[in-house]
């Protein structure tokens, strides 16, 4: 059932930059502890008097902040303990820019410093620490990841901005409001790790935009029809044209295998006696691929009434 075409829905569909699954301008203070405990896991505390390494790691990266933002403190109160200078700091600044920029800096110093520190700071695992901080902000739904020695946003990736939000954006259409929240949810179970159930809400909302464009077109399809009929009933009512035929042939390839196949083949029956265990990047590329083919079917559907 399609929901009503409301005010706030009309004003949601027109804003393209809330049409988004993470969020740039807010960090919670609880992330900012985890990424401070992820940091300090492999360092060490801060100790007057002992443990020199972890101490003149708190005291380089106190210093550097202090000089980007131009002050003698990152706090009214002096002390001497560098450690709990910066998670002062970072547990109260209210500029967003500049908690990514500690963030990053903690990152940049795991992964050059102490990984080839050799046995200085233990033997926690540096790519582990990166991996797990990363998890925290993803899980947040905070829209930052550190990679290849920097911190970037989800939104610069061509990626992310050319599929993911654009798709967002038309399925803000209260016609595809189920299409949206099957989708919306594909996007929370990864961020949860949960990529078994990313995948099978990535086919959930590719055949719910299928069904709605067949009904809106008086294709001859049930609501209980899958992927494979809804696709025969696009093609044999000639949703897309003969003559585009051998142009679509990879993206009919895309349509027709990748995301209904890789749901039947992988999640869409009972593991049996072995525990199936979706990799990340297989789920990560089912929301591309999903994300993708959810776009050209909505934009087609309405470039062709």
């Amino acid at each position: 059932m399609a929901l009503p075409n409301l005010y706030s829905r009309r004003a949601r569909q027109a804003r393209k930059n809330v049409d988004d699954v993470y969020v740039y301008d807010h960090i919670p203070k609880s992330v900012r502890v985890q990424m401070l405990q992820v940091f300090s896991s492999v360092i060490g505390d801060y100790q007057i008097g002992y443990n020199a390494a972890a101490n003149e790691v708190y005291d380089f990266i106190v210093r550097l902040m202090r000089e980007e933002l131009g002050v003698f403190s990152l706090n009214s109160s002096s002390t001497i303990n560098a450690q709990r200078e910066l998670s002062s700091w970072l547990d109260s600044t209210p500029d967003v820019e500049r908690v990514v920029d500690c963030i990053e800096l903690m990152m940049t110093v795991l992964d050059g410093h102490v990984r080839n520190a050799g046995n200085k700071f233990g033997k926690t695992d540096v790519d582990f620490a990166i991996g797990r901080a990363n998890a925290r902000l993803m899980e947040a739904c905070v829209g930052y990841q550190y990679q290849s020695g920097q911190m970037i946003r989800f939104d610069s990736t061509v990626m992310h901005a050319e599929v993911v939000v654009p798709s967002l954006h038309l399925l803000a259409d209260p016609d595809f409001a189920s299409a949206e929240g099957e989708y919306l949810k594909a996007h929370a179970e990864y961020r949860d790790g949960q990529y078994e159930t990313c995948i099978i809400e990535c086919a959930k909302a590719f055949e719910s935009v299928l069904k709605v464009v067949a009904v809106e077109r008086g294709w001859p399809v049930k609501s209980s029809d899958p992927a494979k009929k809804l696709l025969d009933a696009a093609y044999g009512a000639g949703f897309i044209e003969p003559a585009l035929q051998a142009e679509f042939t990879a993206l009919r390839s895309l349509l027709e295998g990748a995301v209904p196949t890789v749901r039947n083949k992988m999640s869409g029956h009972g593991a049996g006696v072995t525990p199936r265990n979706v990799p990340q990047h297989f789920a990560a590329l089912q929301l591309h691929q999903t994300g993708a083919a959810l776009l050209f079917l909505v934009q087609h559907h309405r470039a062709n009434p």
